[in-house]
């Protein structure tokens, strides 16, 4: 079973074979957050 279904998730989440789910700190995020736009 990949590590991502271990997650919890919405059921409509997921990847392909070819992807990959990251996990990102909060904090980090919070940093980015004036780099990230708020309409993409």
């Amino acid at each position: 079973m990949p590590r991502w279904r271990k997650l919890k998730l919405p059921p409509s989440a997921g990847c392909g074979p070819d992807e990959r789910i990251v996990r990102i700190p909060r904090k980090t995020l919070v940093l980015a957050k004036r780099d990230i736009p708020d309409n993409a």
